[in-house]
């Protein structure tokens, strides 16, 4: 056997320990946590006078601290938000940002059409003087959300480190790796998502400024509640599917075809929407307090659809779930 088939456990290890530390620290760690196991199967060699082999690997390691473990005694556990997770919340603070820096952007011409252009910087003002409140109540709630996770996850990592088995480790290199920051970031927006379409569904809409106060107007339709059954279904099984990839820590058969069938329910919604009743729509009327053009959904739809089957595709080949037709020579 190869000497890199007989540390490949080890090189397992040393990464799951990896994945759990912050960024800054983690090719130190790694570096000495490796050194550190080779000298250690180096030793049980010539003290059992027996070649290295996987067997041998695999006992080094079930002697040391579970990845989870070993992570927090390099980091500690005094933190609000663990080092497994921060890269999560690093990921999804830019990103709410992100939203509403552009929604509040998107908003200035409408209001500077109501008001006139010579109100430009009163505009700048009164629309920087609402994005900051919005940005600390945004960042605070998401503080919330991130440390409850995290101490969900610490908990289910410690209910499953008695008796853990490195030949579960993931490989290092391996399409089935899940990746937490991603994965607990999209279990964050469909939490917020279900959140806003079953309680604040009014806030999706047109917001503006206008005679000394924020002014919105609402763009949902009476079609929209006949969606929120299956969106809910579909949101709260995608949540699910989520905290089990987060807790497993890379893909299965399950899973996959899991993520798979929440493909295409999802892209079979969207083009329920489109194709039926507007969900959303502004008449003319509605929109002439900023500029008196209609209001509809529809297209950001259909880019959202276009996104999905690009994203189901690459799900596909990512994991080869397709059929290779040989073709005749």
């Amino acid at each position: 056997m190869r000497n890199q088939e007989k540390t490949d456990f080890i090189e397992r290890y040393v990464a799951a320990v990896g994945r759990q530390l912050p960024r800054r620290m983690r090719a130190d760690v790694e570096g000495e946590l490796r050194s550190s196991l080779q000298d250690m199967l180096e030793d049980r060699v010539r003290t059992l006078d027996r070649t290295t082999d996987e067997e041998l690997a695999v006992e080094i390691l079930k002697e040391m601290d579970p990845p989870g473990k070993m992570a927090a005694r390099y980091t500690g556990t005094s933190y609000l938000i663990g080092p497994r997770l921060y890269p999560s919340f690093l990921m999804a603070t830019k990103i709410l940002l992100l939203i509403l820096v552009v929604m509040h952007i998107i908003g200035m011409p409408l209001t500077l059409s109501e008001s006139g252009s010579g109100d430009a910087l009163f505009v700048l003002g009164e629309t920087l003087r609402s994005l900051i409140p919005s940005i600390l109540g945004a960042s605070g709630l998401l503080v919330m959300i991130f440390a409850l996770l995290d101490r969900v996850v610490l908990k289910a990592d410690e209910s499953g480190e008695k008796g853990w088995d490195p030949r579960k480790l993931p490989a290092v290199r391996t399409p089935n790796l899940v990746s937490t920051a991603r994965t607990v970031t999209l279990i964050v927006f469909a939490a917020a998502a279900m959140v806003l379409i079953n309680f604040y569904p009014e806030w999706i809409g047109i917001t503006y400024y206008s005679k000394g106060g924020w002014q919105h107007i609402s763009a949902l339709t009476s079609a929209f509640s006949t969606y929120l059954l299956p969106l809910n279904l579909l949101l709260g099984l995608d949540i699910l599917l989520n905290l089990v990839l987060v807790r497993q820590g890379q893909w299965s058969p399950l899973t996959r075809w899991g993520k798979v069938v929440l493909f295409i329910l999802g892209m079979a919604l969207l083009i329920a929407m489109i194709s039926g009743p507007p969900v959303t729509y502004l008449s003319p009327e509605e929109m002439e307090p900023v500029g008196g053009q209609d209001f509809d959904l529809v297209p950001l739809l259909i880019i959202i659809l276009i996104l999905q089957i690009f994203r189901f595709v690459q799900f596909l080949l990512r994991h080869r779930l397709y059929i290779q037709i040989p073709l005749k020579q």
